[in-house]
Order: structure tokens, then C-alpha cells, then sequence
């Protein structure tokens, strides 16, 4: 299944290997985030938005991955997936609506049902963005989806996995990613007046400001600064 937003983004490497720690957006030297231009006032407010669609995310084989197939069901889930202050995803039937771009995740059974995958904010210096798209080869855990394309974010455990049919939709999730865990001091460098904590946030417009707190302030705030953050950013989306 092919994701159900996004456009394509313009590729930043080719197709890689599970064990390979490259990757499509991962090379050597400085990263391209991709963010809109400084003057590009619509660009930066849609950035502000959450980037929400119907994924398919891969689950591993758990500790039934002796059994038949059949009896262990396949690998790819249906899951709605926002992406905003980090990764919030949750387990559809493929007949649901999938959420629409700028659309806030549901607050009804928030607790029970929805998960959530933290993407910080990439350091000044880094040269490896968690994010990155590559094609998945036979053998090892991907063998169930050879040859689709795979977007795998990484964190602090195991990487999240969704699966696309095309590379081109791999690409623009990719490309939405990266926005959205460029280290501050660029986005600052940018546009004056976009502020936001440590976390994936999109960038809260703010008339006058040019923000006042560093890349290492900000990215200590924790959880309550990610919902503080999150509410600002929907008040001014409103």
C-alpha cells in the first residue's frame, strides 16, 4: 500500500541495505534539511502543521517467527501516522479515512491507542539524521517485504519501520522528517521569527521574535515543553 499523502522529494542518495548505517539522507558532510526559504512565509506556516497519512508500518517477527506465516499473520500493519513534536501513530482497519495533512491527532482514546516515537532535534554539527529511505533486500528481517521501499526512523531502541510501494513516497515522508529534526540554529538562520523546543516539533510563527533560548536550552525541556509546544502550535494554527 502506497502512502495516501505527500509529494515526491528529491532524492538525497540511493537504496541501501538493512545493515548498512548510511542511507539515503546520511552522507558524509553537511546535511540538506531541506527547509522552505527564508521568504517562503506559507511554506514555514505549513511546517507549523502536523504531516499526517495512512502508513504501513513493519512489524518483526515476534516470538512466534518459528510458526507458518499464516499462523504468525503478515508484516505490514495499517497505521495513521502524524508526525509532530515526534512520530504519533495507531493501528487502523485499511477501510478508515486516513488523517489529512494538518490535521491534529485525535485526543479520543489517546491513552489507549496511539503510540509514540520521539524524533529530536539533530545537533549543529550532525552528519547522520535519523532518517532513512532504502530498499529492502531479501534475507534477514525485511525478507517478507523484498523489494518494497522502507522509511526507518531511529532512536534510542529499535527503529521504526513504515513500508511504501514507491520510492517517491518514501522520498516526501523522508523529506518531512528531515524538516522536522533540523537543528534550530538553521531554522533560526532561516526565519527570525520561528521558535520550538528540542523536540520534531514544526515551528511555531511568532510575530517580533527571533527566539531567545539555544539549541542546548531547548532541547532539555523534556515532555512538558514538548505539550506545551504542541499546544502553542495548534492555538496558532487556529
Amino acid at each position: 500500500m502506497a502512502s495516501t499523502v505527500g509529494a515526491s522529494a528529491t532524492p538525497t542518495g540511493g537504496s541501501s541495505s538493512v545493515p548498512a548505517a548510511g542511507g539515503s539522507a546520511a552522507s558524509v558532510g553537511a546535511v540538506n534539511y531541506g527547509l522552505p526559504k527564508a521568504n517562503d512565509t506559507n511554506a514555514w506556516r505549513a511546517l507549523m502543521l502536523p504531516h499526517a497519512g495512512q502508513l504501513e508500518l513493519f512489524k518483526a517477527p515476534g516470538p512466534l517467527s518459528c510458526a507458518p506465516r499464516q499462523a504468525r499473520g503478515g508484516p505490514l500493519v495499517p497505521v495513521s501516522v502524524w508526525l509532530h513534536c515526534g512520530v504519533h501513530y495507531r493501528e487502523w482497519p485499511p477501510t478508515e479515512k486516513p488523517p489529512s495533512v494538518g490535521e491534529m491527532p485525535p485526543l479520543d482514546g489517546a491513552d489507549r491507542h496511539h503510540k509514540f516515537f520521539p524524533l529530536p532535534r539533530d545537533d549543529p554539527d550532525s552528519t547522520s539524521p535519523p532518517v532513512r529511505v532504502f530498499q529492502a533486500k531479501s534475507g534477514g528481517e525485511l525478507e517478507d517485504i523484498d523489494g518494497r521501499w522502507v522509511l526507518e526512523l531511529r532512536g534510542e531502541h529499535r527503529p521504526l519501520r513504515f513500508c511504501f510501494a514507491h520510492k517517491k513516497d518514501a522520498r516526501a515522508w523522508e523529506k518531512e522528517v528531515l524538516m522536522r529534526v533540523a537543528p534550530l540554529t538553521q531554522v533560526w538562520k532561516l526565519h527570525g521569527g520561528v521558535v520550538g523546543d528540542g523536540s520534531a516539533i514544526g515551528p511555531a510563527l511568532q510575530d517580533g521574535s527571533g527566539g531567545g533560548q539555544t539549541q542546548a536550552g531547548v532541547a532539555g525541556n523534556g515532555r512538558l515543553s514538548t505539550v506545551a509546544a504542541l499546544a502553542a502550535g495548534t492555538r496558532r494554527a487556529l
